[in-house]
């Protein structure tokens, strides 16, 4: 049985309509051969546009005639509906047989169209002519001369395609896809759209093929044996039939079967990757919650590595920081950024936050000028996002103070908490607690800069701020009662800051837990107070359980570790110069552990 092949035959009306019956009853009696036109159709309840457009899609060849007339526009839209059908046919792939009138010709005539109208023609007669070469002006001599034209490029055309689908998969047919590849892209380039850079690589590309089609067969055919054996080791859990398929079109050459199960395949091996990586987010916080701190980081860094979302890596950096792998954290913060300004834009909130954390990270470690700059520009998206709140651009500007407290510059730094204040202020009390951190803040500068007064009526302020906030607890209690108690004990009111600090031991164990570094800390701080007070058993009791946790949670090699452990160290020498622990502090960090500490 003869295949048939359907035509879609477009052109304005109105000028050329003895062109287009003429062409038509040509291809009517050819053999083979179905038209379909506009005025052809059934009624149906179909727009107009959307039937046209549906008729040129169930077509394999499309034909067009382009006068001096651009023709009805589709209602609501500039696009006439030849334009229109042209266009479809482009994006579907279809060969275009298209015929452009010649200027200067009979057919030249003023037809009355608007001059915006006229010049949406010239740019689509314009357009044509660029992507095609079928359209040549003898073949407008008469009627009977077009009709021959397009009958005999049709004729090609089918025999091309016929070739192309003919069993097996042979150098001839390689060919021929290529060149009608290579027709198709004329099409596309001729539309001014941001995929002509990437069309003209793949014409470069199947241009070099072409010219040595041996080479290029031969590497299509080593290809299509690699797939065969990649389907066969990675499919057979989608089934024999489908395999078959894929492989019996692979023979043809045909890799549209092929590519549909291994993006199948594809889909599946990723949600399984996100499964592991969720599995292993889980196993994060179980190791979190049994204070194992470094597989809870290993767990959180697999995750991140398998699943690299904003949630995995900021947990990782954070977990990662916390045992001193420092470099593996700032990577991981670095990674955030890049993230977040990928999927979020260089000015929403998101990246505001991510480059704040990444400041955090490299002003611990000593990269202030860096941080700085991170810092500020956090700062400067402050109201560029309208997700973002006032509590965020408060906390950026709370993290570059510390930094300009840290690095000296007290008197640029009180502008910049005062104004965070003011921020966190608008937003009690839900932001209660950050006010008071803020505040907290405050009070440190205040005590830098010889106003202790002042400083101890802002830590009291934080306090109650902290205490009106809608928690029954947190652990920044703990840091604010911590650094008023230390003022206190630097004050010589010691009995003053004592209960502070044992307060914040409390809150520590009830929020943090007391095997948490942070712990670890104001209990340090405490064995201080007490060696000053000349309380040496509770010192050294305090000093011991200090140490043993940051040596169990961060290890020996972190810097809270290290100081910690001077300081028992110092302290032992000082009151216990006997106590074995001394020899093992050496040990550990090295003879000069602790010489030189207060």
């Amino acid at each position: 049985m003869t295949e048939t092949f359907r035509v879609f035959l477009s052109s304005t009306g109105g000028d050329l309509d003895t062109w287009r019956d003429a062409v038509a009853a040509a291809l009517w009696r050819k053999d083979g051969v179905e038209v379909i036109r506009m005025e052809d159709f059934v009624a149906t309840g179909l727009p107009p546009i959307a039937l046209c457009l549906d008729k040129v899609a169930a077509c394999q060849i499309f034909v067009g005639l382009i006068g001096f007339r651009y023709g009805s526009a589709i209602p609501g839209r500039v696009t006439s509906f030849t334009q229109a059908e042209y266009e479809e046919a482009v994006r579907l792939g279809l060969p275009c047989l298209m015929y452009v009138a010649p200027a200067g010709g009979d057919l030249d005539t003023d037809h009355g169209e608007e001059a915006e109208v006229r010049g949406r023609l010239d740019r689509l007669r314009a357009r044509v002519m660029r992507a095609n070469t079928a359209g040549r002006p003898e073949a407008w001599a008469n009627a009977d001369a077009l009709a021959l034209h397009v009958v005999e490029a049709l004729q090609q055309e089918i025999e091309r395609q016929r070739a192309a689908s003919a069993p097996g998969f042979t150098q001839k047919k390689y060919g021929a896809r290529i060149k009608g590849r290579l027709e198709q892209i004329a099409e596309l380039m001729a539309a001014e759209d941001a995929e002509r850079d990437q069309l003209a690589n793949e014409k470069a590309e199947l241009e070099r093929r072409l010219s040595d089609l041996d080479a290029a067969f031969a590497d299509a055919e080593a290809r299509i044996q690699e797939l065969e054996a990649l389907l066969t080791r990675e499919g057979n859990h989608l089934g024999s039939e489908r395999l078959e398929r894929a492989e019996k079109a692979l023979a043809d050459g045909d890799f549209d079967e092929a590519d549909k199960l291994l993006a199948e395949i594809e889909d599946d091996e990723e949600l399984a990757i996100k499964r592991a990586a969720r599995a292993a987010f889980g196993r994060g916080k179980i190791a979190e919650e049994r204070v194992k701190w470094h597989d809870a980081a290993d767990h959180y860094a697999k995750a991140a590595r398998l699943d690299p979302c904003l949630e995995h890596i900021e947990k990782a950096g954070t977990l990662l920081w916390i045992i001193a792998r420092y470099d593996e954290a700032v990577r991981m913060n670095e990674d955030m950024l890049n993230l977040a300004e990928r999927e979020h834009g260089p000015k929403s909130w998101v990246t505001a936050r991510a480059l704040n954390n990444l400041g955090l990270r490299l002003k611990a470690l000593g990269r202030s000028d860096e941080a700085e700059t991170l810092f500020r520009r956090a700062i400067a998206l402050e109201g560029l996002d309208a997700e973002q709140s006032p509590t965020d651009a408060a906390a950026h500007l709370t993290n570059l103070s510390t930094l300009l407290i840290d690095t000296g510059r007290m008197l640029e730094s009180e502008p910049i908490v005062r104004r965070s204040l003011s921020l966190f202020r608008e937003s009690i009390p839900e932001a209660a607690v950050s006010y008071a951190v803020a505040l907290s803040n405050l009070a440190m500068i205040l005590e830098s800069t010889d106003r202790a007064p002042e400083a101890e009526i802002a830590y009291r302020d934080a306090l109650i701020a902290e205490s009106n906030a809608n928690i029954s607890l947190n652990r920044d209690r703990s840091s604010i009662l911590s650094n008023f108690a230390m003022m206190l004990r630097d004050l010589g009111r010691f009995d003053e800051a004592k209960p502070l600090l044992e307060e914040a031991l409390e809150v520590d164990r009830a929020t943090i837990g007391a095997e948490h570094p942070d712990h670890a800390i104001r209990l340090n701080n405490l064995a201080q107070l007490y060696r000053d007070t000349g309380d040496t058993a509770d010192a050294t009791r305090l000093f011991e359980e200090a140490v043993r946790v940051l040596r169990q949670t961060v290890g020996d090699e972190h810097s809270y570790t290290a100081k910690i452990s001077g300081n028992w160290a110092s302290f032992l020498r000082k009151h216990f110069p006997d106590d074995p622990a001394i020899a093992e502090l050496e040990e550990i960090f090295g003879p000069d552990i602790g010489r030189g500490e207060g």
